[in-house]
């Protein structure tokens, strides 16, 4: 559909875009006019849909796209750096949204035209791109994460006890280069970390934290990015999967608090194995969650208590940049 709204100039526009690989479906929302047009995934498709944009003269133009992975932050850091409002939102929030509205029916342009509307409904908080030294942090961690696929990939196929002996020697040399690159990337991890003083101080902070050891440090910075993202503790916990969700109404609908899973799983991933650690190496942890058993929590409800209690002695520590401190964390218990 070619540009059909009115002039603008008085106006707000709402721009929703569905990002996929090879496209972006782009709806631009003006009251209850719709306008929406497809453009390529690349820099040459940025700067048609720029053009597109500036076309409607408006005063002013608020973009909504959903953080899709590896495929949003080219097209959402070209649009900040082109002037516009860009907000970057997780894609549970488009399911809940469409849930609210009944919408059964799903396509990449219904997607772009959610998105216009949402923007204009709620007006989501502004996203910024984050420091270039936590992009190059990602992108390490990242080379990380695929060579240990990689490896653990390889490692299986080793265990077929019918693989030919040429087979199996050419695989276990490749699995040995494989580990090699990824000993490699690890010490560009730390390496750029010293590089960087501020996230040197950060990385070495968290480290304090039970159950957070370098690695797990690292990948918090590169999750996080910046606490200014997180207006407050249950934004972070609510990122990180840990939020804990409750249906009830009247007498007849009821159902029993659950953890609302819309949140990073490898977040919760890292803080599910630090609390194990935690609850092992930090007797104030271990005394704290030993009094939710006593008052008849179930294990799996006293793990999911101790993910939530790590997030929040993250928080507190990166916020006040403190090392932690367990009288600071339980003053109930030095009491």
């Amino acid at each position: 559909m070619e540009n059909s709204l009115p002039a603008l100039s008085l106006l707000i526009l709402f721009v929703g875009i569905d990002v996929s690989k090879a496209k972006l479906d782009v709806a631009c929302r003006a009251g209850q006019q719709l306008s929406q047009r497809v453009f390529a995934n690349s820099a040459a498709g940025y700067q048609q849909l720029c053009d597109w944009l500036a076309s409607f003269a408006a005063k002013a133009v608020h973009i909504c796209l959903e953080a899709t992975g590896s495929y949003s932050p080219p097209v959402a850091t070209f649009l900040e750096q082109a002037g516009y409002a860009v907000s970057v939102l997780n894609p549970a929030v488009l399911v809940d949204y469409r849930r609210s509205l009944n919408l059964r029916r799903k396509s990449d342009a219904l997607d772009a035209s959610l998105l216009a509307r949402f923007a204009q409904e709620r007006q989501p908080p502004l996203w910024h791109p984050l420091s270039q030294a936590v992009q190059v942090l990602r992108h390490w961690l990242r080379q990380r994460r695929q060579l240990l696929a990689l490896h653990t990939q390889l490692t299986n196929f080793l265990e077929d006890p019918q693989l030919l002996a040429p087979i199996r020697q050419q695989w276990h040399e490749q699995r040995e280069q494989i580990r090699q690159l990824q000993v490699i990337s690890e010490v560009q991890v730390v390496r750029h970390l010293h590089q960087q003083p501020e996230l040197l101080l950060l990385w070495q902070r968290l480290q304090t934290i039970p159950g957070i050891g370098w690695l797990s440090a690292a990948q918090l910075i590169a999750a996080v990015g910046s606490l200014s993202r997180f207006s407050h503790v249950g934004a972070l916990v609510s990122f990180v999967g840990l939020a804990v969700s409750q249906q009830q109404s009247g007498s007849s609908v009821h159902r029993r608090p659950h953890l609302d899973h819309h949140g990073q799983r490898p977040l919760r991933a890292l803080f599910y194995l630090a609390a194990l650690n935690a609850m092992r190496s930090d007797p104030a942890l271990a005394a704290w969650a030993q009094r939710l058993r006593e008052r008849g929590k179930p294990e799996a409800i006293v793990h999911a208590a101790v993910m939530r209690k790590l997030v929040h002695i993250v928080y507190g520590v990166w916020k006040t940049g403190c090392d932690y401190d367990p009288q600071r964390a339980f003053p109930l218990q030095a009491a």
